[in-house]
């Protein structure tokens, strides 16, 4: 990441330097997750079980400050092929440093982005998946 970026420098502008400096190895650590190899599941809200829906294959992602937005590829599991219809399935999210500046979460909601951002993720995922 650079950091010296008119960006990243109206980001940090009045933060205190030790502030600076977690947030930048977050950052970094934030830029290097990733859910390639990661199998998903699914629960049903009516009885609480598990099933696992497939493995992601792949992803693309773009930054948001301090939010990794990606789409992943997801190789669907044999009982997931059939009621899908396809092989393959998409899924957007996002990964997020917590508040407190400790530590990297997955974000719990969809994610919401500039459509000029949507469009360079979705180019992103046209040109590697399609």
């Amino acid at each position: 990441m650079d950091f010296n970026s008119a960006q990243w420098q109206e980001y940090f502008k009045d933060r205190p330097l030790e502030e600076i400096e977690k947030t930048k190895k977050l950052l970094e650590k934030l830029c290097d997750k990733t859910t390639i190899g990661k199998v998903i599941q699914f629960k049903d809200k009516e009885d609480g079980t598990y099933s696992q829906v497939g493995t992601v294959i792949d992803e693309v992602s773009v930054f948001d400050y301090d939010y990794k937005c990606f789409i992943q590829k997801i190789e669907y599991g044999q009982e997931w092929v059939e009621p899908m219809r396809e092989k393959f399935g998409y899924r957007i999210g996002y990964y997020t440093i917590d508040a407190k500046k400790t530590k990297i979460l997955w974000g719990q909601y969809a994610c919401q982005m500039p459509e000029r951002m949507l469009k360079e993720l979705i180019e992103k995922a046209r040109v590697k998946f399609f």
